[in-house]
C-alpha cells in the first residue's frame, strides 16, 4: 500500500523528466533558431580571406611562372592590381635568407605598399620557378 508521502514523491519523480525534457527543448530550438539567424553571415565568418586579400608574386623571367598565375587569378577571381611581376629572381633553386629578403620579399612588400594593397592583404601566393630552399647561416659561427 503507498502512502501519501511515497505517493507525493513518485508522482515528483514522474512529472520531473517532462519538465526536464521541454527545457531541453527549449534549449535545441533556441540553439537551431540562433543557428539559422546567423547562417547568412557564415561565408563571410569561416570563408578566410577573399581573392583581393590574397597576392600573387610571378617569376616575369619563365613563360610557366606566367601561365600558372594566369590560371590561378583567372580561377580564382584575383584582381589585376594584386598581381606582381618579379623580372630579376634568381634561377638557383636554392638561396640564402638574405638573397629572399633582397631580391623576392622585399621587392614584393615595397609593391604591395606602393599600390596602397597593405591594408588588407593577408596573404602571397608564389607561382611556379621561385626557388624553394632557403639557406639558413650557419650557427657555428655566432658561437
Amino acid at each position: 500500500m503507498l502512502s501519501f508521502s511515497s505517493y507525493s514523491l513518485f508522482k515528483r519523480q514522474v512529472s520531473s523528466p517532462g519538465k526536464w525534457i521541454l527545457k531541453e527543448n527549449q534549449r535545441f530550438f533556441t540553439f537551431i533558431a540562433v543557428f539559422l539567424f546567423f547562417l547568412p553571415l557564415a561565408k563571410q565568418v569561416f570563408a578566410g580571406a577573399s581573392a583581393s586579400n590574397w597576392v600573387v608574386v610571378v617569376n616575369g623571367q619563365f613563360a610557366n611562372s606566367r601561365t600558372i598565375a594566369n590560371h590561378y587569378c583567372s580561377a580564382r577571381n584575383v584582381p589585376g592590381r594584386n598581381v606582381i611581376v618579379l623580372p630579376n629572381v634568381p634561377e638557383a633553386d636554392q638561396i640564402t635568407v638574405d638573397q629572399f629578403r633582397d631580391t623576392i620579399l622585399g621587392p614584393v612588400l615595397k609593391e604591395i605598399e606602393v599600390r596602397g594593397l597593405a591594408p588588407h592583404i593577408q596573404g602571397i601566393a608564389y607561382s611556379a620557378d621561385f626557388p624553394t630552399a632557403r639557406l639558413c647561416m650557419n650557427l657555428k659561427k655566432l658561437g
